[in-house]
């Protein structure tokens, strides 16, 4: 269907009424086009639905008439779509997003490597100045919530959401980091930093550094585990102080 010039979103079917992430309202099932083995059709695809509506993380209220109306999907943020269709629609929808990246001259074969077949690219010059430079706003409000021809898939694969340096640091575990810890800290906290960090005396916590050695601006996080949803409230005051070049 991402070949048809439509918008494809891959749902997951909540486990529990969970605040933290996103969710798909699901309209009326899609039909598929005839053809093929129906009975394979019938037992192996995923069901596939127009979508109503996408909506913010909800409060625990919400979450749970969620939960309890059985219509909405988790929105995994995995989108599948043409390259040509999904250009249109940002020159369409969110011209100013494209702006910064018109000035980009095309990567070469050296920033590209091959894994299994599959053509990666790697790195881009100055592809990170022009992300800094683009207007801040999320792929949903940009494109997929003024997308007619969307439709959502109720994924089969297993999912999770790294939401956080919580769930980063759970799921990463090692870094490597150069890091050189005394006490409990060599066993409880959590490093990803690209200059060496020590430390002494502390425990539970995720540490960040970032040395702007990528033209970025220097900047350190220090985070309780635990806690690293509220760096929400840590960009809030960011962008109140101007220092926009550090989101």
């Amino acid at each position: 269907m991402a070949l048809e010039n439509k918008l494809v979103v891959f749902g997951i079917r909540p486990e529990v009424p969970e605040t933290g992430y996103g969710y798909i309202e699901a309209a009326a099932p899609v039909s598929l086009p005839a053809g093929g083995n129906s009975t394979k059709r019938k037992r192996y695809e995923p069901a596939i639905f127009s979508v109503a509506s996408f909506r913010e993380k909800p409060d625990s209220k919400t979450a749970k008439e969620f939960f309890a109306a059985k219509k909405f999907f988790w929105n995994s943020g995995i989108f599948a779509f043409s390259s040509k269709f999904m250009l249109e629609e940002f020159r369409k929808k969110a011209p100013e997003v494209l702006v910064p990246f018109k000035q980009l001259w095309a990567p070469n074969d050296e920033s590209y490597h091959t894994r299994k077949g599959l053509k990666i690219l790697e790195k881009w010059s100055n592809l990170g100045t022009a992300y800094r430079k683009t207007k801040e706003i999320s792929f949903e409000h940009a494109i997929a919530e003024k997308c007619k021809p969307t439709v959502m898939v109720k994924a089969g694969f297993s999912w999770t959401e790294v939401a956080n340096w919580d769930e980063y640091a759970r799921l990463t575990q090692h870094t490597g980091a150069e890091v050189y810890a005394a006490g409990k800290a060599t066993e409880t906290c959590f490093v990803d930093s690209d200059i060496p960090v020590a430390l002494c005396g502390v425990e539970d916590l995720i540490v960040v550094v970032r040395s702007g050695a990528d033209g970025a601006p220097p900047a350190v996080l220090i985070s309780k585990k635990g806690e690293s949803q509220r760096v929400r409230e840590i960009i809030d005051k960011i962008k109140a102080s101007g220092r926009m070049d550090l989101l």
